[in-house]
């Protein structure tokens, strides 16, 4: 129930279609994940 909630409430602020979320959301995780991965990699050139 939650989830829907917040979910709703979220869309009710955007105003956006759903695909357009859907495009912001991915594109977000796909550059954290970048980000993670390049500071990883920072980490073990340091250590190594």
């Amino acid at each position: 129930m939650k989830q829907n909630i917040d979910y709703d409430g979220m869309a009710d602020q955007g105003r956006v279609p759903s695909s357009e979320t859907k495009k912001i959301s991915s594109r977000a995780i796909w550059g954290g994940l970048f980000l993670l991965l390049v500071f990883v990699l920072f980490i073990l050139s340091l250590t190594f």
